[in-house]
């Protein structure tokens, strides 16, 4: 029967540069004494970390494949919203309505379900703490930093999900939109507010 054992050597210097030193010193001992491999601590730490390095990798792609749905599903949103009002944005701005008007009109939904998608998300995340304790080390599961590093990556897809739509938004015309031609000219011509007939 074969029995194997373990020698751990201790170095102030490079411990690669003294394996051939420790193979020599093991082969010293006899023929029944080889060393079959030769491993250092921080590889050997390396190897009995796979499962946790495994389980962060696909935490990450999850995670990133998370965002990505979000961009799309708000660029979706946003972008029917848009869409189903434009001849209500054009409306607006034909009777005179600022810029900052008529984006807050078209972000205040989005932003409403931001908000209330981060106040759950973190309400989840302190239900589960004592779930989530026992999984993670050195780490704070009540961090602050965490939390607002969260916050701010939904915000910034957010804003990516959001731009093209409020460009698309920034680009309509009162005098695109067919209905709204004969009442944009007739502001224009008259920017007093006169009563235009019909």
């Amino acid at each position: 029967m074969f029995s194997t054992a373990l020698l751990y050597v201790r170095t102030h210097g490079e411990p690669s540069s003294i394996a051939t030193a420790v193979r020599q010193a093991g082969a010293a001992l006899g023929p029944g004494v080889p060393l079959a491999e030769t491993i250092m601590l921080n590889q050997e730490v390396q190897y009995s970390l796979w499962r946790e390095r495994l389980l962060a990798l696909l935490a990450a792609f999850f995670g990133a494949a998370s965002a990505l749905l979000t961009v799309n599903g708000l660029y979706s949103m946003l972008a029917r919203s848009v869409a189903q009002r434009k001849r209500e944005l054009g409306i607006r701005m034909a009777i005179g309505a600022r810029t900052r008007h008529i984006i807050a009109a078209v972000v205040s939904p989005l932003a409403i379900a931001i908000t209330c998608g981060i106040t759950a998300g973190f309400l989840a995340a302190v239900a589960l703490l004592r779930f989530t304790r026992a999984l993670l080390f050195g780490v704070d599961p009540v961090d602050p930093v965490s939390y607002a590093v969260a916050a701010a990556l939904i915000l910034v897809c957010a804003g990516f999900g959001a731009a093209v739509p409020l460009l698309r938004v920034l680009s309509i015309h009162p005098a695109a939109v067919s209905p709204l031609r004969v009442i944009y000219r007739a502001v224009e011509q008259n920017p007093c507010g006169a009563g235009v007939a019909t």
